[in-house]
């Protein structure tokens, strides 16, 4: 069917001509009066709401092109807004048994003004429940006893997600487009951590990869259209119960219609991977242009890469500008603090480079050392081994003072010098490791140890 066999020719003239923006503001005011009413808006209600509008906004017949000059009242005009209204299709007058005219928009007028409201009003699509609720529809008990119901409405889940998809794929598109357009860093974070994150990551792409993730519910969905089709005569039986409830003329038309819808769903399934794929490839070229435009803006330095800024820079705000002076046609006076630079010798240039020599080692000679030498390094060596510090003398160390004590307190312990405090660290270090045999409980009130010197918590020690 031809667009214009169900839409009026002259149905977007109102909307193409000078005074469209008055012309849609009236059409979105009928539209929310028309929401609150049930059985259409009354006339009057529709032309007091408009002739307010009119004369707070100071629009004369000038602004709607009238073709008269003759001066006419907010009223009058609101009239004439609403006949051309009527004519160009977008509604329709009536008048009722109570000899009152009520107003109602067409339904394709609707349709129409609920998608431009749903734009006007920046409206942010919800990126939910099409997965799951195509997995409801083709798994819930009901779907065996009216499978093209079932069908019927996967098929319209599939189709809601398709499109968004594609939408999110655009979308992620024209924020990168809008990326360009930011002049500071923060107004490139303020877009990307605001717009862009709630329009974008929250509503749309995290849940694509978390509660309504394809990859959860897609292998049940295939299932059961593969069950369904290989099913003899599954197809004829639904295709009969949709003939049967008047959802289609002819046998013929219905097996058509599902056979058209379960390989919709099934193609839309098995090749979503390439559209989310390429959604996931623009949401990483977003983040990266924009860390990239963030870096480049804040690249204000005296090396290399910040001179390069610094010059194109300058160069497009001479360009932009028209200013580069006859004397600088290149646009550069002042950019940089050039300096002269001199040559004090000859060699303070460079320094000639020289082949690498094969490195040969002194050999190493160990300084002699006569019998008593010897013995005392041997004494050192043996003091060493012997102060260590282990699990084996700790816990003989304890067990000695434990004797035939079942427990005892830090205190007991004697601690006078550096090395009992040491090693009473060590003890209540090791006291859970299965190498001793004692266990350490660590509360207990703080004493002092070494007339003062030391403070300490008098734990317990217990043998296992």
């Amino acid at each position: 069917m031809e667009l214009f066999a169900v839409l009026p020719e002259r149905l977007f003239s109102v909307l193409a001509s000078p005074a469209r923006a008055v012309y849609a503001h009236v059409l979105f005011l009928i539209y929310d009066l028309h929401k609150q009413e049930l059985y259409g808006t009354p006339r009057e209600a529709i032309i007091d709401a408009t002739a307010a509008y009119l004369e707070a906004e100071a629009i004369t017949e000038a602004d709607l092109e009238a073709e008269d000059g003759a001066a006419l009242s907010p009223r009058d005009r609101a009239g004439a807004i609403l006949r051309r209204l009527q004519e160009t299709g977008w509604l329709e007058i009536e008048q009722r048994t109570d000899y009152q005219q009520y107003v109602n928009l067409a339904d394709y007028a609707i349709a129409i003004l609920d998608t431009l409201d749903r734009l006007r009003r920046g409206e942010r699509t919800e990126y939910s429940g099409y997965v799951l609720a195509t997995y409801v529809a083709l798994t819930a008990d009901e779907a065996e006893q009216n499978p093209g119901l079932a069908i019927g409405k996967a098929y319209e889940q599939t189709t809601l997600l398709v499109r968004d998809l594609k939408s999110l794929h655009q979308n992620i598109k024209r924020y990168t487009e809008q990326l360009l357009q930011q002049k500071t860093p923060r107004e490139i974070l303020a877009m990307h951590f605001g717009d862009y994150k709630l329009e974008v990551l929250d509503r749309a792409y995290h849940r694509l990869k978390t509660t309504d993730n394809v990859s959860r519910f897609r292998p049940r969905i295939l299932a059961r259209i593969d069950a369904w089709t290989a099913e003899p005569g599954w197809v004829a039986r639904a295709a009969a119960e949709e003939v049967r409830r008047g959802r289609q003329p002819s046998q013929e038309a219905a097996e058509e219609a599902i056979r058209a819808q379960l390989a919709f769903i099934r193609n839309s399934y098995e090749q979503m991977d390439d559209l989310l794929d390429e959604i996931d490839r623009r949401n990483a070229q977003y983040a990266k242009a924009s860390f990239e435009y963030v870096r480049y803006l804040l690249s204000e330095g005296e090396d290399t890469e910040g001179r390069l800024v610094n010059l194109l820079q300058h160069l497009g705000a001479q360009l932009n500008a028209g200013t580069v002076a006859a004397d600088d046609p290149c646009g550069l006076d002042g950019l940089f603090a050039l300096g002269a630079v001199q040559t004090l010798e000859a060699t303070s240039l460079f320094t000639p480079r020289t082949q690498r020599r094969t490195h040969k080692p002194q050999p190493l000679v160990a300084p002699a050392l006569d019998a008593a030498e010897r013995e005392a390094a041997r004494k050192r060596a043996r003091q060493r081994l012997s102060a260590a510090i282990t699990y084996r003398r700790i816990d003989e160390y304890v067990q000695a003072r434990l004797g035939d004590r079942r427990e005892m307190r830090a205190a007991d312990l004697g601690v006078e010098t550096v090395d009992d405090f040491v090693r009473l660290i060590y003890i209540a270090a090791y006291g859970r490791s299965r190498r001793v045999g004692y266990r350490v409980d660590l509360t207990g009130e703080r004493i002092t140890g070494g007339g003062g010197r030391f403070s300490f918590r008098n734990i317990k020690i217990r043998r296992k």
